[in-house]
């Protein structure tokens, strides 16, 4: 038996639907077909043309003719893949305005190209203004498979939105139409739509309307001027008359013109004022206008066979003698009880009285009447405590016959209480009301108090003595008890304190005490000084604070015990300068005496002196050679700079500087003053060698012009150059460096070095040879 060979499927395993894949075998011999899972069955080719419309498995089998049967098959599946569903949506709804820009969204699909050119879900596009525009796109998904979808966008032109209004001026209250055109349909800043609408504003107002077409849509504005109604009054001078009397003025305002009804009982029926006889009760229509615009007031006139006259009285209830303002209404003319005329007059009643008025208009009278209160003035009386008093003692004042009281004192109500310090009158006023009474008073008379004084042979006593104090100004004495007072008789008694004592007493004539009365009693102790600590100054100082202890008694003195020309700037003051010599040492006395003896005491004042130092006479030595240094004037000695010392903390080093130096040494002395002094040490060249020839040709051999010890010693000379023109072709400050000729030629040059130290300056000539 031979065995049939394995079969491979090829095609494409996803396809998009509608898609036709060829599936072909390959490797199978003898008989073939092919079975689906859709139901395809006896297909006998190798090679397959299929068109799923799902995903679909296929199987291929191969049966062998030769040797054994031997059968093999295979299968492949094909996947369907349905196209994307795509659909397009417009950022603004067809018809668009103008040249107005559109976003196009498309979705459904992975990848999109428009008709435009343009790839992405989403464009921008502009579509030709009065023409309608058709835009494609088409999508595609992952596996291939894609669709077309289209949108139609039509774009309009501008739209033009008038509005109108069929009244654009009219009077508050009033109503008007407003007309919009130019579009399909209309939105108004009043919220109602359509192209007509009524409006009824209270004032001037700008209306707004949108027309729209579509998605298209413009605005306009038409404003409606509102003229405001006249605010038209009227009042009338009587409100009520008599029939055949006269009438009554009535006066209207608000507006510029007027208009009166009813005509027969008006003298006339324009302006603003007019004269009304109503022989019944009318009610009187006044119409006003203003810029086209009125509006009306009314007022009712009414009749009667008599007056009715009222009376007003400012106050209604008085004091004795207080005015009172009366007045009369509901007539043309009056005249009061008291004769006078006119519609207000001024009374001043001194009790309760009755006014009455007779009012007349035309042949109408009336007559009224008022009484006007008088209440009657407060009668005061006033009640001391006590009629006489001392000094800073009370006393109560009562008062009675009103309601309300205010004192001289400022104090109100009543009682109240003073405290007078001499004989004082008190008055009152008091009230019922508004009505107030005369003054009442009351006359407190004062016993001044006994001014009562201590007096003593002396204020100061030293301890163990006494001393007899004496009270004066009063009849009878109490002195406060003490236990160094003794020997009290009277006005009289013997102090003998230990210390510093305030005494007391009071006293008293007839029924007045007095206020205490003191005195102090010093007792003395004998000086104590304290002149302080010992005082050493500064170097240099040449005055000290001095600072002694205050005493609590008595008075101080400061002296010049010891030392030569020493000022104390005040000799009473415990602190206080004191000025003296340098170097001087002082010794001062600060005594303090009282009466009962002197005390003393010394403080040491040393003015501590500057050292007078010397350095030595300044020197001058050869370079290599040395000099002894000499300071004095201190105990101790420091030199700077140290180069060139022998020792810098000696007073005596020797010197050997490689170029002049100025030392400066500072010399302390006992006291730790310290001062300074200097010494210049000037180091000359013996023999300055200036060479004359060198040859700057870069051998290492002569290439510059070296001039031996020329720095060190003189530091501050000047080096100059000149060619034999006289120019100067080489120069220099101090000589720290050889010069190596620049770019010079051979020849001759001529040489000036200025020292600096005052020495002659040196000249010559110098060869270059390259």
């Amino acid at each position: 038996a031979t065995n049939n060979p394995p079969v491979t499927i090829t095609g494409n395993a996803v396809v998009c639907l509608g898609e036709s894949v060829t599936l072909s075998a390959a490797g199978g011999t003898g008989i073939f077909s092919w079975t689906s899972s859709t139901g395809l069955n006896g297909s006998f080719t190798q090679n397959l043309v299929v068109t799923p419309t799902t995903t679909t498995t296929y199987t291929f089998t191969s049966q062998s003719l030769t040797g054994c049967l031997t059968t093999t098959s295979t299968t492949v599946t094909v996947t369907v893949t349905p196209p994307p569903t795509i659909t397009i949506t417009s950022s603004h709804p067809s018809p668009v305005c103008g040249s107005q820009q559109v976003t196009l969204t498309a979705s459904g699909a992975s990848t999109y190209s428009w008709s435009t050119g343009q790839t992405g879900a989403v464009i921008t596009v502009t579509p030709q203004t009065a023409y309608t525009s058709t835009y494609f796109v088409t999508g595609s998904n992952a596996p291939g498979c894609s669709d077309t979808a289209s949108i139609s966008i039509t774009s309009i032109p501008i739209i033009i939105v008038t509005a109108s209004a069929a009244s654009q001026d009219i009077c508050a209250g009033e109503s008007t139409f407003l007309t919009a055109a130019g579009a399909d349909s209309y939105s108004w800043s009043t919220g109602q739509t359509g192209a007509v609408i009524p409006v009824s504003p209270t004032s001037t107002t700008t209306y707004t309307v949108k027309g729209s077409v579509g998605s298209c849509f413009n605005i306009s504005t038409v404003a409606v001027n509102v003229t405001p109604l006249p605010a038209v009054t009227t009042t009338a001078a009587l409100p009520v008359v008599c029939p055949g009397a006269g009438g009554t003025t009535l006066t209207a305002s608000g507006a510029t013109t007027y208009s009166w009804t009813p005509d027969p009982t008006l003298n006339t029926t324009t302006g603003s004022v007019v004269t009304a006889n109503p022989l019944v009760p009318t009610t009187y229509t006044v119409t006003g206008t203003t810029n086209g615009c009125s509006n009306s007031a009314t007022i009712l006139i009414g009749t009667q066979s008599s007056l009715s006259v009222a009376i007003t009285a400012q106050p209604g209830a008085v004091c004795a003698g207080q005015q009172v303002s009366l007045s009369a209404t509901g007539a043309n003319s009056f005249v009061w009880s008291t004769g006078q005329p006119g519609s207000v007059i001024s009374v001043h009643p001194l009790a309760t009285t009755t006014y009455s008025v007779v009012g007349t208009s035309g042949t109408c009278t009336g007559t009224n009447s008022i009484t006007i209160t008088v209440q009657p003035e407060p009668v005061i009386t006033v009640i001391a405590s006590q009629q006489t008093v001392c000094a800073g003692e009370p006393a109560t004042l009562s008062a009675t016959g009103a309601t309300g009281y205010s004192w001289s004192t400022g104090q109100t109500g009543t009682p109240i209480q003073v405290y007078p310090s001499e004989t004082t009158t008190y008055s009152v006023i008091g009230t019922i009301g508004s009505c107030s009474s005369q003054p009442a008073a009351s006359t407190i008379t004062v016993t001044p108090l006994p001014v009562v004084a201590i007096s003593a042979p002396a204020s100061e006593i030293c301890p163990g003595d006494s001393v007899m104090l004496t009270a004066n100004g009063a009849t009878s004495y109490v002195w406060v008890s003490d236990v160094s007072l003794t020997n009290i008789s009277g006005n009289t008694a013997t102090a003998a304190p230990a210390t510093t004592t305030t005494f007391s007493v009071t006293g008293k004539t007839g029924n007045c005490t007095s206020l205490i009365s003191e005195f102090t009693l010093n007792v003395v102790a004998p000086g104590v000084a304290e002149a302080g600590e010992e005082i050493t100054t500064n170097c240099g100082q040449t005055s000290v604070q001095l600072m002694a202890q205050t005493p609590s008694q008595g008075t101080g003195t400061w002296t010049v015990k010891s030392g030569t020309g020493g000022i104390i700037e005040s000799s009473s003051s415990p602190a206080t300068t004191f000025s003296g010599l340098a170097g001087q040492t002082y010794v001062l006395y600060w005594a303090v005496e009282t009466i009962c003896g002197a005390g003393q005491d010394s403080v040491l004042v040393n003015f501590s002196d500057v050292p007078d130092v010397w350095a030595g006479s300044d020197a001058t030595i050869l370079l290599g050679e040395s000099v002894q240094l000499s300071a004095s004037g201190g105990v101790s000695y420091t030199w700077s700079p140290a180069t060139g010392l022998s020792d810098s903390g000696i007073a005596n080093p020797f010197a050997s500087p490689e170029a002049t130096t100025t030392y400066t040494v500072t010399a302390t002395s006992a006291d730790g003053c310290a001062a300074s002094g200097m010494v210049t040490v000037a180091v000359t060249y013996n023999d300055l060698m200036v060479p004359n020839v060198f040859t700057p040709n870069g051998d290492g051999v002569n290439d510059t012009w070296a001039i031996e010890g020329l720095q060190v010693v003189y530091p501050n000379c000047e080096v100059q150059v000149f060619n034999r023109w006289g120019v100067k072709v080489f120069s220099s400050k101090g000589y720290t460096r050889n010069w190596d000729g620049g770019e010079l030629s051979t020849g001759v040059y001529f040489y000036h070095i200025s020292l600096g130290n005052g020495e002659k300056d040196v000249k010559g000539h110098l060869s270059i040879i390259r």
